[in-house]
């Protein structure tokens, strides 16, 4: 009888090894899909645009990194926005101008990411917003 009893235990415990390696290798293959769903990469170019929620009218210019003009808005007018310009990812300079005599020029070069959207925002007291989600 104490060898029988023996034969079971050693029934039982070589079944739940063989139940365990067969969950570990279900795990695997749920963890080498989610490693795999995270590496997708996204193709989508970056996108900006200008809003003026100031109270004068401004010139919004982009430049690329080798200080081509690539975009030019002449006159926003107060409560209104650009549509949107797509890059590649990369550096770029805005340049925001108030169409009044005298105003100074605003400059600023920002590294865009891919598939990611940028709003260059004037503020109500005609400041550039310096939170530019960049």
């Amino acid at each position: 009888m104490k060898k029988q009893l023996n034969k079971a235990v050693l029934a039982l415990v070589l079944s739940l090894s063989l139940t365990n390696c067969s969950t570990e290798s279900i795990d695997l293959e749920s963890n080498n899909n989610a490693s795999s769903q995270s590496t997708v990469e996204c193709n989508t170019k970056a996108k900006v645009r200008f809003t003026n929620n100031g109270t004068k009218a401004f010139t919004f210019k982009i430049y690329d990194e080798n200080l081509n003009l690539i975009v030019e808005k002449i006159n926003v007018a107060p409560s209104t926005s650009t549509n949107w310009f797509s890059f590649l990812e990369g550096d770029i300079i805005f340049s925001l101008k108030s169409d009044e005599a005298n105003s100074s020029t605003i400059s600023r070069q920002v590294y865009v990411h891919k598939c990611n959207e940028y709003n260059v925002t004037v503020k109500p007291d005609n400041t550039l917003d310096s939170d530019l989600s960049i």
